[in-house]
């Protein structure tokens, strides 16, 4: 070792590790200063305002997201709202200028009412549509060419070549189980079995509860509508009287007064016209107007109240019978209805309100005053007070429910408001009628066989006229005016 020069010597001390640890030392590590002092808590950060994204000052650009304020629109709606917003849309029907109106007025409601939003929003467009004139005529403006403008009209897309493997296929439309709206939307059909179960729940529950109801016996029924021949001019209105309960009601009373006077309101005009020829030969004297209209838009029932109100002084009787059956789901009509809802309940507290002027005028006469409503009660069940129109709980046991205790509360709070009209929610049993005619397939061939099972508990629909021109004319229903006095009662046991 003595030979080796003294660069030698340092790089044998570099690979031999005991001579290395002479020449490396470990690193030197920093110790942190300890803390002293006192401790200052922080306070938690509150937020104290909410930032409204369509009015708010952020950028257009920023490396998170792209958003211009002219695209932001009026209206900011959270997911939920928005998914329904979209589908109130897609179920509005734009097919006439007048629906359409009705439609967009019905869509911007629903739409500021979710968003919190009072007032109108949107543009609102006012104008009447330009016709061009024809070439030749004065006035007409021809069509000018925009330069730099691609015409489109004689261009046909290449189609592509695809592998026949790779290649999918849409199903059929007639034989699918869904209405495809567009290739983006899709729309699952309500389940059939599904909706005839629940129908066939309340046809059963119907038939049994209607079987148990106690009425009043025949006899008495008809010793009562014999007396009815002192009655003389009656002036009534029937709505649903082309068929059914309505028709065999309208028709005792032609048979058992004189000179009645009776508008029938029905959506069916050879029914009517048919009915109007039957009545006219029960009864020379007495006189049938037939009014063509369907009651399930509130706008015809104004109509239908507006041209009485033309003709008539007073009317002694409303009579409500007109019913909807469906195995659909929700199924709205251009005013924003579930048009069983609004057949069963709606138009006829539209038609009792309306005309309340005019029936009121016979009670002050001293003269007969009814309102008869026939639907189900006693049948109520629970309904939804957050959602009385039943837009997101419907069912059809649910749309029952609410027609019915909303009936009760109608006739209640009329009843109320006006003491010298009677007025009844009746519940006719069960009465074979042809509000099963909406029905079609073996929905319908199902329930013609339920009734001949059940043919020992079911009213025949005369006798169930009979029962209600009772319920219009005896003293056994009196206003609550006349209950707060006496009960004209002697005749049950004359």
């Amino acid at each position: 070792m003595s030979a080796l020069s003294e660069a030698d010597e340092d790089y044998v001390y570099l690979l031999n590790p005991i001579r290395t640890e002479r020449h490396i030392s470990a690193p030197r590590t920093r110790r942190k200063p300890g803390l002293s002092g006192p401790i200052v808590t922080r306070q938690p950060r509150i937020k104290t305002a909410s930032f409204d994204l369509s009015t708010s000052s952020q950028p257009d650009r920023s490396q998170h997201y792209t958003w211009p304020i002219n695209s932001r629109g009026q209206i900011v709606l959270e997911e939920k709202d928005y998914t329904r917003a979209r589908d109130v849309l897609l179920r509005l029907d734009f097919a006439t200028p007048e629906v359409a109106t009705t439609g967009t007025k019905r869509w911007t409601d629903e739409v500021a009412v979710m968003a919190g939003t009072p007032g109108q929003w949107g543009q609102r467009i006012v104008g009447e549509k330009v016709t061009p004139k024809p070439p030749g005529e004065p006035g007409h403006t021809p069509a000018q060419s925009i330069p730099n403008v691609l015409d489109l009209t004689s261009m046909r897309k290449k189609r592509k070549v695809e592998n026949a493997q790779n290649r999918v296929l849409l199903p059929n439309a007639s034989t699918s189980d869904v209405n495809v709206l567009n290739g983006t939307m899709i729309r699952k059909k309500p389940k059939p079995d599904t909706l005839l179960a629940e129908l066939a729940t309340l046809i059963i529950s119907s038939l049994i509860f209607g079987a148990n109801a106690e009425m009043v016996s025949i006899d008495i029924v008809r010793q009562s509508n014999e007396g009815a021949k002192e009655l003389t001019g009656l002036v009534g209105v029937f709505v649903g009287a082309t068929s059914g309960i309505g028709e065999s009601t309208v028709k005792e009373l032609f048979k058992r007064t004189v000179r009645p006077r009776i508008y029938i309101v029905g959506r069916n005009a050879d029914r009517g016209n048919r009915i109007v020829s039957e009545l006219r030969s029960l009864n020379e004297g007495g006189e049938v107007i037939f009014i063509q209209r369907d009651v399930s838009l509130l706008a015809h029932v104004d109509e239908v109240c507006k041209e009485i109100e033309q003709k008539e002084k007073k009317i002694h009787m409303l009579f409500l019978t007109a019913g909807f059956m469906s195995l659909r789901g929700r199924n709205e009509t251009p005013e924003g209805i579930d048009k069983k809802m609004a057949v069963n309940y709606y138009s006829r507290m539209r038609f009792a309100i309306n005309l309340m002027p005019l029936i009121t005028a016979a009670s002050a006469a001293s003269e007969l005053s009814r309102v008869i409503t026939v639907l189900a009660a006693g049948s109520e069940g629970d309904i939804r007070l957050d959602d009385l129109e039943l837009k997101h709980n419907f069912t059809l046991h649910a749309c029952l429910a609410h027609c019915v205790v909303m009936s009760d509360f109608m006739v209640e709070e009329l009843a109320s408001r006006y003491p010298g009209t009677a007025f009844s929610h009746s519940y006719p049993g069960t009465v074979k009628t042809g509000i099963a005619s909406e029905l079609s397939g073996p929905v319908r061939l199902a329930i013609k066989v339920l009734y001949s099972v059940v043919a020992p508990w079911i009213l025949n629909v005369q006798e169930s006229g009979e029962r209600h021109f009772f319920q219009l004319t005896s003293q056994a229903y009196p206003a609550a005016r006349a209950r707060a006095g006496q009960r004209a009662l002697t005749w049950l046991t004359a």
